[in-house]
């Protein structure tokens, strides 16, 4: 199977196992992150890079088996995650051993990562892997009560119903998590990772709330051009390349390792763009932070003015005669950059919603980037423009609409074509902001972000924990000198701004049409 481990081999091996579509792609994890496990979602599996050979083709028989025996995003209300965990073990061992009735040949790469874990230990994790290992090797005992019961409870209902009836197995999972907490195993959500190397975190197959499970959106693109417009069709998206981040539990003081996944892609091209959003340069040489850049070089050969104080001189130079080459000229031209700025839009929903005269926060926020782009460009500075949205800590968009060094001609229709949706987990989209703006050749590394409120998302319950978190994310930016600064439009969000950014680097705008120049004034006051 050795030409199995690579992704695109690995993809075949899972559309061939379960029967459906469905693709591989690698985790791109920080260097000390033992820890990470396969995430699963609709459309694809993703896996981490530092995963053993045999582990790789067991995440993939696991994740066809899920595909094929397990019903997605159920109902998380009213479970707590202990319980959850739990009934997703075995529900795990469910779908396993439903695949190796089918497949027997799958049975020994589960039972080789199953026995890769030491069976022994107190702790949630290391009882939840001696359940594993006791439900799949039928030739281990283990002595713990509680695995025991497990073990026992399992073989009852698979004596008389089999292996097909989840309902039943969740039930028994949800007295073994009684059975824990009466027992005082506690469950540290910061430091959790699913014991089994080669199973997912079983996130895809829960629902929380009102979580998205339409996975197809991050990727779409916008509709078809139009037969007239002369345009070849778009070609088809590319799948979105995968960055883990940590995240700060601000109740724990614990930063938990890859706990969010940002997944990086751009949009489709639009068909077609308005006339009135293409703004000309010519209009912004008007602004005095533009201007500033044209700066006059004096005693030239050559110019477009002549230099009055260098014929002056020249003149009196002759007449004491001292003749020099005459610079007599002068020219105007345009100051080396030395930033390199990147604008993040707020993508989420809310950012869709009218305003009072009729405009979108989100057509402010193209409106406001562009504007600094075009002066930007002017400026000879490096800029872009990136943008965000989350469905939970599974799935945190990260679109770039502008990149650096591109022209924004280019990339103009991929600014119209950002569309609102989602939450807003701020923390992941800043460190994955920063650390692209970070490695810029520039002397000064400035992130501005556009948005319209404080961050939130449909797996948090705790109003301060992003907030934290991006406070946290903030500070991190700055130790790597990245400056970051804030301009957000609804007032009840000043306090949460203010503990993220500082209260000096924040300002609300009271008039959401004015966002455009508040933005240009926040950098003309931020840049150097």
């Amino acid at each position: 199977m050795a030409e199995a481990r690579g992704a695109a081999g690995l993809a075949l091996l899972l559309r061939a196992l379960s029967g459906g579509d469905g693709q591989v792609q690698w985790m791109d994890e920080a260097p000390a992150a033992p820890e990470l496990r396969p995430v699963l979602t609709d459309t694809h599996l993703l896996l981490p890079e530092t995963l053993h050979a045999n582990d790789r083709l067991a995440a993939v028989a696991h994740a066809a088996a899920h595909r094929m025996f397990s019903t997605p995003h159920q109902p998380a209300a009213g479970l707590r995650p202990i319980s959850q965990i739990v009934i997703g073990s075995l529900e795990d061992a469910r779908v396993e051993h439903l695949l190796a009735e089918r497949l027997p040949g799958v049975r020994r790469w589960f039972l080789r990562g199953i026995q890769q874990h030491r069976a022994e230990g107190l702790g949630f994790a290391d009882l939840l892997a001696r359940m594993s290992r006791a439900l799949w090797d039928e030739g281990w005992v283990d002595p713990n009560p509680w695995v025991h019961k497990a073990r026992d409870s399992v073989r009852q209902v698979v004596a008389t119903q089999g292996w097909t009836n989840a309902a039943a197995l969740r039930r028994v999972g949800a007295v073994l998590a009684n059975d824990l907490g009466q027992m005082r195993v506690r469950l540290d959500l910061a430091t959790y990772a699913e014991p089994t190397a080669y199973r997912d975190d079983n996130s895809w197959l829960w629902q929380h709330e009102a979580t998205s499970t339409d996975a197809q959106a991050l990727e779409a693109g916008p509709a078809n051009p139009r037969p007239d417009s002369g345009q070849d069709a778009p070609a088809a998206p590319q799948s979105p390349r995968i960055w883990t981040y940590p995240e700060w539990d601000h109740r724990m003081h614990h930063l938990r390792a890859n706990w969010c996944t940002v997944l990086e892609h751009g949009v489709g091209v639009a068909a077609c763009l308005p006339l009135q959003h293409r703004e000309g340069a010519a209009q912004l040489l008007h602004l005095p932070w533009a201007r500033r850049q044209r700066q006059r070089v004096r005693r030239q050969l050559h110019g477009d003015a002549l230099d009055l104080e260098a014929c002056v001189r020249f003149a009196a130079d002759r007449r004491q005669g001292s003749v020099d080459e005459p610079r007599l000229f002068q020219r105007q031209v345009r100051r080396r950059a030395s930033a390199a700025v990147l604008v993040l839009l707020d993508l989420s929903a809310s950012t869709g919603d009218a305003l009072p005269g009729g405009s979108s926060m989100l057509s402010l926020e193209k409106q406001a980037a562009r504007l600094l782009a075009h002066a930007a460009t002017v400026q000879g500075r490096r800029v872009a423009v990136h943008g965000f949205s989350s469905d939970t800590r599974h799935a945190v968009a990260y679109q770039h609409l502008l990149d650096f060094g591109e022209p924004l001609a280019e990339a103009e229709a991929r600014l119209q074509a950002a569309v609102p949706r989602h939450s807003t987990r701020l923390g992941a989209a800043l460190r994955h902001a920063a650390a692209l703006l970070a490695v810029q050749p520039a002397e000064q590394h400035l992130l501005l972000m556009l948005t319209d409120g404080a961050p939130s998302d449909i797996d948090v319950a705790d109003p301060r924990y992003l907030v934290e978190d991006a406070r946290h994310a903030v500070r991190e930016a700055r130790r790597r000198g990245v400056e970051l600064a804030c301009l957000a439009t609804d007032p009840q969000a000043e306090a949460a701004l203010g503990r993220m950014f500082g209260r000096r680097y924040i300002r609300i705008v009271q008039t959401p049409e004015r966002l455009p120049a508040q933005l240009v004034a926040l950098h003309e006051r931020l840049a150097r």
